[in-house]
Formats: C-alpha cells, sequence, structure tokens
C-alpha cells in the first residue's frame, strides 16, 4: 500500500448511520474482542485478521462520521491502536500515524474530552512499545505528549469516581454496595 503522498481522508459517506457515539464505540469493541480471542487462540490468525483490507474500509467509515475531530475520535485512536499492537501495517502506515503525532503534538490536552484523553494515551503507550522504526523527532514528540497528559491526571481529578469499561463511563457513587 503506498501511503507517501498524503493522509488518509474520509470518503463521503452517508453520516446517518454512525451519528450514535454508540456505534462506533460497538465496532472498535467488537474487532478488538475478536482479535484478542483470536490472538490467544492463534497469533497467526489474529495477525491476519487484523491485516483484512475490510478493516482500511471500517477506518474510513469512523473517520467520515466525525470530520471535524477526525483521527482523534476516540474510536478511531483505539482502531488505529489495534492496528499498530496487531502490525497491520496495510491498514495503517507510517505516514497516518506521524500525521496524528503531528495534530496531537498542537493540542492542548488539559481541554480533551476524557474518553479521547484515555484512547491517546493508549495509543502512545502502543506506538512507545511496537513500532522500532520511528523516527527520533516522533520519539520525542510520544514522549512529550506522554507527558503532558501525565501532567493532566496530576492536575486535573475528571470525576473521580467515574471508571471507564471500553466507551462506557459507569459512576461508582451510583453503583450499590
Amino acid at each position: 500500500m503506498d501511503c507517501s503522498s498524503e493522509p488518509m481522508m474520509s470518503p463521503n459517506v452517508e453520516k446517518d448511520g454512525l451519528k450514535d457515539s454508540l456505534l462506533p464505540e460497538a465496532v472498535t469493541g467488537f474487532l478488538e474482542t475478536l482479535l484478542d480471542y483470536l490472538h490467544i487462540r492463534n497469533k497467526e490468525m489474529a495477525l491476519h485478521v487484523a491485516s483484512q483490507p475490510w478493516n482500511r474500509l471500517v477506518l474510513l467509515t469512523l473517520l467520515s462520521s466525525s470530520e471535524e475531530t477526525g483521527f482523534l475520535q476516540p474510536a478511531v485512536l483505539k482502531l488505529m491502536t489495534l492496528f499498530v499492537r496487531y502490525e497491520s501495517r496495510n491498514i495503517v502506515c507510517q505516514h497516518e500515524i506521524n500525521h496524528i503525532l503531528q495534530e496531537s503534538a498542537k493540542l492542548q490536552v488539559l481541554d480533551l474530552p476524557l474518553p479521547t484523553y484515555h484512547a491517546l494515551h493508549l495509543f502512545l503507550i502502543q506506538l512507545q512499545n511496537c513500532i522500532n522504526s520511528l523516527e527520533p523527532e516522533d520519539r520525542t514528540i510520544i514522549q512529550t505528549l506522554l507527558e503532558q497528559l501525565q501532567d493532566r491526571t496530576k492536575t486535573q481529578s475528571d470525576q473521580p469516581d467515574l471508571v471507564y469499561l471500553g466507551g462506557v463511563a459507569v459512576s461508582l457513587s451510583h453503583v450499590a454496595n
């Protein structure tokens, strides 16, 4: 796959089916569960499924659902994290990863919604752990962003009684003992 020209662009797809934020979370959660299950059973099968071309269509469809946030929506970041973890270089290439890093570096992480914050943090950790071919400047961006995200955790208490399970927040103060 040639990813050398421009970052992946969202096709013009009808948005009616993806207006609800639960659908992108469900799609991402399903694929994550499937790949984790397959990885336990047969690592090669998980890698094979993760590298299927229809995964790129899923990613493009999720991107088209929210053009204003693009790569920085939680479901897309989670999907990208999966593809990095399962080494799906035909689905997501280095150029697209660099695009996410550049866009993330421009952000004020203190202003990120909590689900985006968590998804970006997991994506950066996965990049830090899995990709050996990162340029030194990309490693610096990742480290800087992780430090900023760490600082946010120290300076803000984002409703400490909330626990996030995938894309679902559970309030501990409302759970009966």
